[in-house]
């Protein structure tokens, strides 16, 4: 407003930026409210998950490198076609990757920093998994991840990410399972049925 009214544009765009970045943070959270909330049938179609791993890391590569973070792919960009919701399982990935970007930002800036995407259909379940080298999850934490607004991100985290993850999950009468030791990372692994 300021900006405006002393007709400089510096503090205009300035202010805008503010507001752009604000107005995502408020539709995330508005999202993530509606989609926990909500009860919904998964839109499954063919698709094959190795393309959807390759898009979400795709994704986060950029800042990835840009943090000094390097994203293993270690699965196959052709696993094979299974019904799923893409859309469903892109958003549960991407949390876990934003998460585990969070957790490598914890580190020592000494030690290479890490996450590693896999993914495989073997008989009749599609598996995937995304691990760090992050600090790890102490374990009163990892009793709480999946509770609705807990975050151990502070202000910057919403609370819902893992929540939805395991909602889409259960949507797709899936499993979600985090493995984690302190100094030595974690592993959040989805097995579903197909």
């Amino acid at each position: 407003d300021s900006g405006l009214k002393r007709d400089r544009e510096d503090r205009v765009r300035s202010g805008w930026s503010m507001v752009k970045s604000n107005v995502e943070k408020v539709s995330e959270l508005v999202q993530g409210i509606l989609y926990a909330s909500k009860e919904r049938k998964p839109e499954s179609r063919e698709v094959d998950p190795g393309a959807l791993l390759a898009e979400v890391c795709d994704l986060y590569e950029a800042r990835a490198r840009s943090e000094g973070v390097e994203i293993v792919r270690a699965f196959d960009e052709r696993l094979g076609l299974c019904s799923i919701d893409p859309s469903g399982i892109h958003s549960a990935l991407s949390n876990l990757v934003s998460n585990a970007l969070e957790a490598c930002r914890k580190m020592d800036t000494r030690e290479p920093r890490r996450i590693v995407v896999r993914g495989n259909l073997t008989g009749d379940r599609l598996f995937l998994q995304v691990s760090d080298n992050g600090p790890g999850i102490p374990r009163e934490v990892s009793q709480k991840l999946f509770s609705k607004f807990f975050s151990t991100k502070g202000s910057r985290g919403t609370g819902l990410g893992l929540v939805i993850t395991r909602k889409v999950v259960q949507e797709h009468r899936g499993a979600i399972r985090v493995e984690s030791a302190l100094g030595k990372g974690a592993t959040f692994t989805i097995e579903i049925p197909i």
